[in-house]
């Protein structure tokens, strides 16, 4: 701005460098990430987790030790720098007060007291000195009054008062210091103040000279700041980069107990995988005994499956033989019987020989029936599940059955509801009794399933027979053969489903619920 001819103003700012830029940079790119964490934080603090105790308090751990470490450092470094820049502010101070002490003494080796400042050769001496130092000047006698002054101003003003500061006063006059350095308020504005004492050529002192020290060519405050700044921003970086590494070696340290536990979880007998892991460390032991294991049960499984499989097979031969052994011994007794009376010319064999007839008879359809039964039992392992529309199905099966008078069958449909199931109808020959039945499809209570459940007023099972319901060969029937409800248990399993017995709130009676997976 052009004042005059002579005179131009000028308004400059010191050049912020790009190192300053890069810092505020990624000091906002920090504010920015955290804000982000913490809102995402606040989204998901309503999902569930997964249980991931040690992790975290590993993570945590190192993330605490780390986080105390990046404090320490930066407390050491921002101290460091406040010293030093605190000791280059005193050297500063130091020397411009060991500059204008020199300076006054060599115009001043001749004058007996202060009473010599007083004449106008020295106070034009004094701003002749202020004028090249920069620096505004104070003398004070030796009982600290002030007496001459290149700002008097301030003293008019009531700023300053006109006796020097005791600690100053003190420190110069009783402990002989060669300076004193002190901060004052000018105002509301707190100053450094500088004192020394100012000495003749015969080494007498004469006064005391004050000078505030207004040097604001580096600012020592704001570099302080900018590197304490720079300092929490380089160490954010480094903790977030820590903290990434952190995660990734925790991770893999406890990758392979991760994997571990979902291969267990995800194991069945027929499917038990082993964990590959070559590095030789504490995990190691823990893995190769996992891999024993696996061994060992794989092993046990096979030789208790074969050992279950002879004993089923066993178990059915016994079967078997009991069931095809009952109708053969009657029929025998009365065929022996009628051979007796033919040969002794007994005139009733003709007569008997109708009844031996029809008990032949009967006792040849119940080894039809039991044939008929071992052999649904035997194709129970080679038939495949089909698609079955639930309702549909039980609604043609309470229909057929929906046929007698003494029996009132209710059903309690769920459109649309599929399973994947084995196609099988068994009869087993019981005879219905009078009352109520009612057959419901719903939704499961379990995640994923379809329950059929049907209830009766009947007298239910007896507690002592609950245990033995689902038994191969256990009947309450005289000509029963005590495999229904153990293929309607077999059917289901292989179709991933459940069956079980509980007794009927509504009607009191007995209450199967069979539980399908749903098609979805």
């Amino acid at each position: 701005n052009n004042v005059s001819d002579e005179d131009l103003i000028l308004l400059s700012r010191q050049k912020t460098g790009n190192f300053n830029y890069f810092t505020a940079f990624l000091f906002l790119t920090l504010v920015f990430y955290f804000f982000l964490s913490a809102l995402s934080l606040f989204r998901n603090r309503n999902r569930p987790k997964e249980s991931n105790y040690y992790k975290t308090r590993i993570n945590l751990a190192l993330m605490v030790a780390l986080i105390m470490t990046l404090i320490t450092l930066a407390a050491v470094s921002v101290l460091f720098v406040y010293r030093r820049n605190n000791a280059n502010l005193r050297y500063s101070m130091s020397d411009k007060i060991n500059a204008l002490q020199t300076l006054i003494e060599a115009r001043c080796r001749y004058a007996t007291d202060y009473t010599a400042f007083n004449t106008q050769e020295a106070a034009a001496v004094l701003e002749d000195i202020s004028s090249t130092m920069k620096s505004d000047i104070t003398l004070y006698t030796t009982g600290g009054k002030e007496f001459r002054s290149t700002t008097p101003e301030v003293f008019d003003r009531m700023l300053l008062g006109t006796r020097m500061n005791q600690k100053a006063f003190e420190n110069i006059i009783y402990k002989n210091r060669r300076y004193y350095i002190g901060r004052e308020d000018v105002g509301s504005r707190p100053t450094y103040f500088l004192y020394a004492p100012i000495f003749n050529g015969q080494g007498k002192m004469i006064a005391i000279m004050g000078a505030p020290y207004t040097d604001e060519s580096f600012d020592f405050k704001s570099e302080a700041v900018r590197h304490s700044l720079t300092v929490f921003t380089v160490f954010m970086i480094l903790l977030l980069l820590a903290r990434f590494i952190t995660e990734r070696a925790v991770d893999k340290m406890f990758k392979p107990l991760s994997e571990m536990g979902r291969k267990m979880n995800e194991a069945s007998i027929d499917n038990l995988e082993y964990i590959v892991y070559e590095r030789d460390d504490e995990v190691s032991s823990l893995v190769r005994a996992y891999n024993l294991m696996v061994h060992d049960l794989y092993d046990s499984t096979r030789q208790l499956t074969q050992t279950e499989r002879d004993k089923a097979w066993a178990t059915m031969a016994r079967m078997v033989a009991h069931e095809i052994k009952n109708p053969l011994t009657p029929i025998k007794l009365q065929i022996q019987r009628l051979i007796r009376m033919k040969k002794n010319g007994n005139p009733a064999w003709a007569e008997r020989f109708d009844e031996v007839s029809e008990e032949v008879l009967r006792q040849i359809d119940i080894l039809s029936d039991t044939a008929n039964e071992f052999s649904t039992l035997a194709k129970l392992y080679s038939e495949e599940p089909v698609e079955i529309e639930l309702d549909k199905l039980l609604k043609e099966e309470v229909d057929l059955f929906d046929c007698r008078e003494n029996i009132k069958f209710e059903y309690r449909g769920l459109e649309g509801a599929k399973v994947s199931a084995q196609e099988e109808t068994v009869e087993n020959g019981q005879e219905p009794f009078q009352g109520r039945i009612l057959v419901s499809l719903r939704r499961s209570g379990k995640e994923g399933f379809y329950d059929i459940v049907f209830e009766d007023n009947g007298p239910g099972v007896s507690d002592e027979n609950r245990s033995k319901l689902f038994t191969p060969n256990f009947t309450t029937k005289n000509n029963g053969t005590g495999l229904g409800l153990a293929i309607c248990r077999t059917i289901v399993e292989k179709c991933n489903g459940e069956i079980s017995y509980s007794k009927s709130f509504s009607l009191k009676g007995a209450c199967f619920t069979v539980r399908f997976p749903r098609m979805d």
